[in-house]
């Protein structure tokens, strides 16, 4: 995940590419977080929609915002390109199906949680830079707020035994 480059296929549990995006993206923690949405802005083959709530699938098009609920399914040889309110971007591969789980992002403090559900088969997340730094940073906060602290420099903690004998 260091190149912000996250893949997931069927073969995985879908709960691995929920848990990739949404630990990539961070969770959004201030009031001010909005309900995004995920827009389709590339299509190759026959890719369809299905809304929240309804049982029919429908072409998708460009321009297509799905929002919580929504899914999207790429049929043999078809292939959709979504991208995310922070700039991120989910690749739909063939024969696959995507169900959007979360999609918030807090315009003023760049916070975001986004996470999909993988019913069936392959997905790629390439996750922003932006995203990517505020991971690094939040990481690097709980890691210092968890560590032991150390003596001074130059001094070492000695963990063996010790024993005393009296005479």
């Amino acid at each position: 995940m260091t190149d912000g480059v996250g893949g997931c296929s069927a073969a995985s549990p879908p709960l691995v590419f929920a848990c990739l995006v949404g630990v990539a993206l961070g969770p959004v923690g201030s009031a001010e977080a909005k309900t995004g949405s995920a827009e389709v802005k590339a299509i190759t083959g026959q890719v369809e929609v299905q809304r929240k709530g309804e049982a029919q699938w429908s072409p998708a098009v460009i321009g297509a915002k799905l929002v919580e609920g929504d899914s999207i399914r790429a049929w043999g040889g078809a292939s959709a390109r979504m991208d995310l309110p922070d700039g991120s971007t989910i690749f739909l591969a063939e024969n696959s199906r995507v169900v959007v789980g979360k999609l918030d992002f807090d315009q003023q403090d760049q916070a975001r949680e986004a996470l999909f559900h993988l019913a069936v088969g392959k997905v790629r997340a390439v996750v922003s830079q932006t995203a990517l730094r505020l991971v690094k940073a939040r990481q690097s906060n709980s890691r210092s707020q968890h560590r032991p602290p150390r003596p001074p420099s130059g001094e070492r903690i000695s963990r063996s035994p010790t024993t005393t004998s009296s005479r």
